[in-house]
């Protein structure tokens, strides 16, 4: 690799990890299409509710992977999974 090119890619990784330590990015979603949406301590239907979320309510996503029909959430009373069906996600913020 040219000294060049290994420059221009040390500015990018440089660049990128600043973006990254600085502006950490929340991913929102808003609650929908249900009375009230359970909060459960694993990624199933069966699992144990450990809280419950009023429709139209904001929930913030841990990420926005998708476990067995379920995203990671994260709740004043703790972190736990809902059914993804019921959640609508808005445009990330950064914080």
């Amino acid at each position: 690799m040219s000294e060049k090119k290994a420059n221009q890619t040390e500015q990018l990784v440089e660049s990128s990890n600043d973006n990254t330590k600085n502006e950490e990015i929340k991913i929102l979603g808003t609650v929908e299409n249900c009375g009230q949406l359970r909060v459960r301590k694993e990624p199933n239907k069966e699992a144990d509710v450990i809280g419950i979320i009023p429709c139209g309510s904001v929930v913030e996503l841990l990420n926005d992977n998708i476990i067995n029909g379920f995203y990671s959430v994260h709740t004043e009373t703790g972190d736990g999974y809902c059914m993804t069906d019921f959640i609508n996600i808005i445009n990330p913020e950064k914080e």
